[in-house]
């Protein structure tokens, strides 16, 4: 009985810790899918800029 017991116990521990793991895990690949993203979008909108700003200059020219 006392066995069974500390099984169970074992086993809800196992699943809490598992569980924070994996929450961990999430985290850290959401700000990293973030921080990707972020650094696409500038340099994106950089590129924009800089051929916009080519365009601007070739029309004053």
């Amino acid at each position: 009985m006392m066995m069974m017991m500390m099984m169970m116990m074992m086993m809800m521990m196992m699943i809490r810790m598992i569980r924070m793991m994996v929450v961990v895990v999430v985290m850290m690949i959401v700000v990293v899918v973030a921080a990707a993203a972020t650094a696409a979008t500038i340099t994106i909108i950089h590129q924009m800029v800089l051929i916009y700003y080519r365009q601007l200059h070739q029309i004053y020219r």
